[in-house]
């Protein structure tokens, strides 16, 4: 039995988008489309990530900073519901659709160049394989196109800064603010632990005046 859909805490409102995206789907698919209540959680969870909704992610537990992977048998609606998906994302995660069946055949055709054409460097190839994979094992493609791919993630050694360095690149003056701001943006990530990727989404929403002494 699916867990019903608790209150999510975020800056859209995701009942007034669910009422938006009936409605398209209406306007696109006939009048006769209908959005099911048993499916919303999947729908929920696709709307954070396609909004980048870094609110509302935590408490539906999904991590922005992965890909998505939506499965089901044949003719359940999957491709239906991508569609609409690319009326609520932002410019930057628009998307093309390409079935696997298609990204198969392309890459017998025109080898490996194909992989890289639709992912980005070894993490992202090792997952757009398992995807072939699955693919593969539906019966959804006929030839596993990595079947002779191999690759591989090569480890890398961070070194440490200490604290006399870090030191000197805070009392470094620059000729621009622009490279003093990214100086300062540097030695926050430093002390707070952040990565940039999550000190880039920061909002003023996420900071507080704490007066504990």
């Amino acid at each position: 039995m699916q867990q019903p859909i608790k209150t999510i805490q975020s800056r859209y409102n995701y009942n007034d988008v669910w009422q938006w995206l009936q409605q398209k789907g209406k306007e696109v698919y006939g009048k006769k489309f209908q959005l099911h209540e048993e499916d919303k959680q999947t729908i929920y969870l696709l709307l954070c990530w396609f909004l980048q909704d870094d609110i509302a992610a935590p408490q539906l537990e999904l991590d922005l900073e992965k890909g998505i992977l939506l499965s089901g048998p044949v003719g359940c609606g999957k491709t239906t519901l991508m569609s609409l998906m690319r009326y609520v994302t932002t410019e930057k995660y628009k998307f093309i659709m390409k079935s696997c069946r298609d990204a198969s055949f392309e890459f017998i055709e025109d080898g490996f160049s194909v992989i890289h054409k639709y992912s980005r460097g070894a993490k992202y190839l090792t997952n757009f394989k398992k995807i072939m994979r699955i693919c593969l094992g539906n019966g959804w493609i006929d030839k596993d196109p990595f079947i002779n791919y191999r690759f591989r993630l090569n480890e890398v050694e961070r070194e440490i800064l200490h604290e006399h360095e870090i030191q000197i690149i805070a009392d470094k003056e620059f000729a621009t603010s622009r490279l003093e701001q990214v100086r300062d943006v540097f030695l926050f990530c430093c002390f707070t632990g952040l990565a940039y990727s999550d000190v880039k989404k920061l909002t003023k929403e996420h900071l507080i005046i704490d007066f504990a002494k």
